[in-house]
């Protein structure tokens, strides 16, 4: 079994290389362009917001609290009516992308350490090339793919975002899982 300080290598390279990874995927390449669409009359929507100035938080319209009241035939009526939504908002000011970026890779770091003690206790120092790629490449994509199906079942996010951001865990997996194997103590 390999030391745990000797992955902090292989933690960091990872990281970094799924960071910039992700960068192309997002900013490179335009198959994540349409993920989110345009409102008619945004203008006029966003003075709506202003007006009723809703603290930043998650939100679900119409909103019912417990099952007794989704079931009454108001919530009823105003289901049947639409609009359903569920809406995330954010205070004004400027986007931070630089705090967003960090976050992000302080994920990953976090993600990668986890990755490390899994492959610590499933993998020798004598493992094959395949088994560390096969582990720590598994995990990655676990990771970064295996939730993102609750968005679309549960929070309506559209099956084509699901899917592409799955293709993305994909290859932050095979990423991940060929740095350690470059960088696997042993």
């Amino acid at each position: 079994m390999p030391n745990p300080f000797e992955l902090w290598l292989p933690i960091l390279v990872a990281a970094i290389a799924v960071h910039i990874l992700s960068a192309i995927l997002h900013m490179a390449l335009p198959y994540h362009r349409k993920d989110y669409g345009g409102v008619p009359d945004e203008n006029a929507l966003l003075t709506a917001l202003r007006g009723l100035a809703i603290p930043p938080g998650n939100y679900n319209l119409p909103y019912a609290g417990d099952g007794a009241t989704a079931r009454s035939p108001e919530v009823q009526q105003k289901m049947k009516e639409g609009p359903l939504a569920l809406l995330r908002i954010r205070a004004g000011g400027s986007f931070n992308m630089g705090a967003t970026l960090l976050q992000w890779f302080i994920y990953l770091l976090v993600v990668n350490v986890l990755i490390a003690c899994l492959a610590l206790h499933a993998l020798s120092r004598d493992s094959s090339s395949t088994a560390v790629t096969a582990t720590t490449g598994l995990a990655a994509l676990l990771a970064y793919g295996a939730g993102q199906p609750i968005e679309s079942i549960w929070f309506w996010r559209n099956w084509s975002t699901t899917a592409k951001n799955i293709f993305d865990a994909v290859l932050f997996g095979i990423t991940t899982g060929l740095v350690f194997c470059w960088l696997w103590p042993g």
